[in-house]
Parts: structure tokens; C-alpha cells; sequence
């Protein structure tokens, strides 16, 4: 069966709060969040989370298996910089900006998912043709999109059979 990520959208000054609450119905008990090394985690280790907010949007993913998951509000931004920082390949595939953050949030994503800050990645990524290459290869993780929100949202996963399902506080 595929695994079940649920995305729930709130407004970014109310994660803290909708965070534990989240946990708790997910999990069926309450869930304590170690914060420390890499990404917070739950202690029980049997439910994964990972929060990404911009401007006043906040996505926390909640899923059975280890999740990445980075939220860019559709504004129109000055990434012409970084648009240049791409593989040419990339570049090709990118017209405008939709495009474009699909591609910037797939890698953030990819990111988060192993816990590596994405500037320590972001040159060794490629998305490209709906898929991530580190160092030139394929990875087995699977990249998928929701856009809602005036967002785009993307989620990374480890398992390559998952559904989102979309939750709105």
C-alpha cells in the first residue's frame, strides 16, 4: 500500500502551536520532538514531520516514512542569480516562476529529507526531467508537488509510492 503524507497548511505563527496537535492525532498519542542534531524528530521514531514556511505560510508534512517538504509562496522573486547557478540542463526546463520553484523547492526538499543543508548540495543537485541526480546519478527518493495555497510545495520521500493528502487550518 502506498504511504499517506499528509500536508497540513497553516499560518507560519501558528506552528509551534498546531505542531504537538498534528503529532498527537497522527500518532494517536502524544509525540515528544527532539530538537537537536539535523532535522527536529519524534522520539517514538515511528512518525516522521518536516515544517517549511514562507511569508506567512506555514506546511508541516507528517508521514510513516522520513520526508523532506519546502513551500515557496508564488511570488515573482529576483532569482536570476541563482537561475545562473544551474545546471544548463535545468535552465532549459525553467520557464518562469512556477518552474522555477518547482525545481528550487524539489532540491530544498531533497535537502531537508537527509538533513544537509542545501547550500552544502545545492551544486552536486540536478532536477531535471521530474527527477533529482546527485553527483550526476539518479537517487532513489521520489519528488512529487502540491500547489495550493498560492504555493508551491514540494515533498520529497524516501518510499517512491506515496499520496499527499492536503489538510487547511
Amino acid at each position: 500500500a502506498d504511504a499517506m503524507i499528509a500536508l497540513y497548511f497553516c499560518k507560519t505563527e501558528k506552528r509551534r502551536q498546531l505542531l504537538p496537535e498534528i503529532l498527537r492525532a497522527e500518532y494517536g498519542a502524544p509525540v515528544q520532538i527532539i530538537y537537536g542534531e539535523g532535522k527536529p524528530r519524534a522520539k517514538n521514531g515511528e512518525i516522521f514531520f518536516n515544517l517549511s514556511h514562507s511569508g506567512g505560510l506555514c506546511v508541516i508534512a507528517v508521514s510513516p516514512i522520513n520526508v523532506g517538504v519546502d513551500t515557496e509562496l508564488l511570488q515573482t522573486k529576483h532569482y536570476k542569480s541563482i537561475l545562473a547557478s544551474l545546471p544548463a540542463e535545468e535552465q532549459r526546463e525553467i520557464a518562469g516562476d512556477r518552474s522555477f520553484f518547482m525545481h528550487w523547492t524539489a532540491r530544498e526538499a531533497y535537502a531537508k529529507l537527509r538533513g544537509i543543508p542545501i547550500f552544502a548540495l545545492h551544486r552536486r543537485l540536478m532536477y531535471a526531467s521530474g527527477s533529482m541526480r546527485l553527483d550526476g546519478k539518479a537517487v532513489p527518493e521520489k519528488i512529487a508537488f502540491c500547489f495550493e495555497r498560492g504555493a508551491v510545495t514540494a515533498v520529497c520521500a524516501e518510499n517512491t509510492d506515496f499520496v499527499i493528502k492536503t489538510f487547511h487550518e
